[in-house]
């Protein structure tokens, strides 16, 4: 059986994209690991079945060989001071468009 060991912060999308580098595999590695909600919490360290998943974007699973896709989350609140820092950067260096 190959598998597949979940990181922290990833969803089952991130996990396609690593293990096939696209969505369209979505519902086979979920019918093949019983999991029945496309917004599941999968517990960092479960190994999930990954046989006869196919890689439709080579490219994309070799850089996810070294640099992992995974999700986090951010509060609202945290999200807005990451944008403000943003703008706030580009403003000072004279790159703004407003």
């Amino acid at each position: 059986m190959a598998s597949y060991q979940v990181q922290a912060f990833q969803t089952i999308y991130d996990i396609c994209y690593n293990v096939s580098g696209s969505i369209v595999v979505l519902d086979k590695l979920m019918e093949l690991n019983g999991i029945e909600s496309y917004t599941a919490e999968i517990p960092f360290g479960t190994q999930l079945d990954i046989t006869g998943i196919p890689i439709f974007n080579n490219a994309c699973v070799l850089w996810a060989g070294q640099y992992p896709f995974y999700s986090t989350r951010l509060s609202e609140e945290d999200l807005q001071n990451q944008i403000n820092n943003l703008v706030n950067t580009m403003t000072q260096n004279g790159k703004s468009n407003s």
